[in-house]
């Protein structure tokens, strides 16, 4: 990397303060939780602005941004269909399928699972 990667990127993290300070003068508890997403979010536009071919996507995949959701819709997907992992779940669990369908556990242990 170079000293233009490190401005870019602290440009990035300056600009995250910058909205961290504006929310303290505007909230009446001055706390101000940063979100990882949104740390992320504003590394890639950084990044993006500095490389025509830098692919916003595929960072947000790799830092994690995105797959979650996407591990999500193919569990409940897979939960719809009737897929054998999802029996497989319910053995490891030794849950009845038909009874934890439904359940947000069972949604993240499909996912997990595949």
């Amino acid at each position: 990397m170079t000293r233009k990667h490190f401005r870019q990127i602290a440009d990035a993290l300056r600009y995250m303060r910058k909205i961290e300070i504006d929310d303290v003068e505007m909230s009446a508890t001055g706390v101000r939780v940063v979100k990882f997403s949104s740390v992320v979010d504003a590394l890639a536009g950084i990044l993006a602005e500095s490389n025509p071919r830098f692919n916003r996507d595929k960072f947000l995949e790799a830092c994690g941004i995105g797959a979650e959701e996407s591990k999500l819709k193919a569990a409940q997907e897979a939960i719809e269909r009737e897929d054998q992992v999802c029996f497989d779940v319910c053995a490891e669990h030794c849950q009845i399928f038909g009874n934890v369908k439904h359940t947000t556990w069972f949604l993240e242990a499909v996912a997990e699972a595949l």
